[in-house]
């Protein structure tokens, strides 16, 4: 993306609430945008195209493994966060050691900081 204010949004939807199925999406979004929780460099992708980065994020699957369902019991995207992470350390985009603690700590207390605004429609991202 060129524009200083734009970003890549690689995340998991629940595309259906009523079935609780998540499904992933990759839009351009505003930094600006009321919806978001949190922004978060984790990196850059150097010699990597966006749409590497997206075919890569885009293969993650969007269930639970038997050693998940024991810790997390419900898919969600926190759950996949923590995978994207993963692969993209696994591809060495990034360095980190310890994709749980990052998501499930400090990518969390950032988020929940700013919940109660963004459900209002009032709040900036972190």
């Amino acid at each position: 993306m060129t524009n200083p204010e734009t970003c890549m949004k690689h995340h998991a939807t629940n595309a259906n609430v009523a079935t609780e199925d998540f499904m992933f999406e990759a839009i351009p979004e505003s930094l600006l945008s009321p919806t978001l929780s949190v922004v978060v460099k984790i990196g850059i992708i150097g010699d990597k195209s966006t749409e590497q980065i997206t075919s890569l994020l885009e293969s993650i699957p969007m269930a639970l493994t038997q050693d998940e369902l024991v810790k997390d019991m419900r898919f969600d995207s926190r759950v996949w966060v923590k995978r994207a992470v993963e692969a993209l350390a696994s591809s060495g985009i990034i360095t980190c050691d310890d994709a749980d603690t990052l998501v499930n700590g400090e990518l969390l207390v950032l988020a929940l900081s700013n919940y109660h605004k963004i459900r209002q429609g009032s709040g900036t991202y972190k």
